[in-house]
């Protein structure tokens, strides 16, 4: 049988507060995620959203949650979390149309700045834990790094983003 019942929905609201439920409407999207060092990024479209609910999800670094699936697998599942970057609602035929720009992590990747200083000896893993945890954000299991350590110990003044490069490279 073919997947013909369709399902998304949206939360959206300021990050750690209560959002709103936007469901039964009309979505078009389109993710991109890359293993680069470049945000993960989506470009969202709602169709005929209510005058409170455009105000909301207009405003820029509210955060999205942004649901999709078939009924006839296992439903809706998340499939992109991110941070409104830039927003327009547009006359389309008879419809009104808000277009999104999100990125993942936007907040933390833009405005996240630290100190950070490790002893001499201290292994690549656990300065790319520790760095990875300054972002703030939900940290999944890391690759296997190699066992290299920095002789010298490390130390970083600055943005996160550049710290993590830096480790990276």
């Amino acid at each position: 049988m073919p997947h013909v019942d369709r399902g998304a929905s949206l939360v959206v609201g300021q990050s750690g507060k209560q959002g709103i439920l936007i469901e039964d409407l009309r979505f078009s999207f389109k993710i991109e995620k890359t293993l680069s060092e470049t945000l993960n990024n989506s470009t969202l479209s709602i169709y005929n959203l209510n005058r409170d609910s455009r105000k909301l999800v207009e405003t820029p670094n509210n955060a999205v949650i942004m649901k999709a699936g078939y009924a006839q697998d296992i439903g809706p599942v998340t499939c992109f979390t991110g941070i409104v970057r830039r927003s327009l609602t547009v006359r389309d035929g008879v419809d009104w149309r808000t277009d999104f720009e999100l990125d993942d992590g936007m907040i933390a990747y833009r405005d996240s700045k630290h100190t950070i200083s490790f002893a001499p000896g201290v292994s690549g893993g656990a300065v790319l834990s520790a760095v990875a945890q300054k972002f703030n954000l939900p940290i999944r299991a890391l690759p296997t790094i190699p066992n290299k350590t920095y002789p010298q110990g490390f130390s970083f003044v600055g943005r996160t983003r550049e710290a993590m490069t830096k480790v990276c490279n």
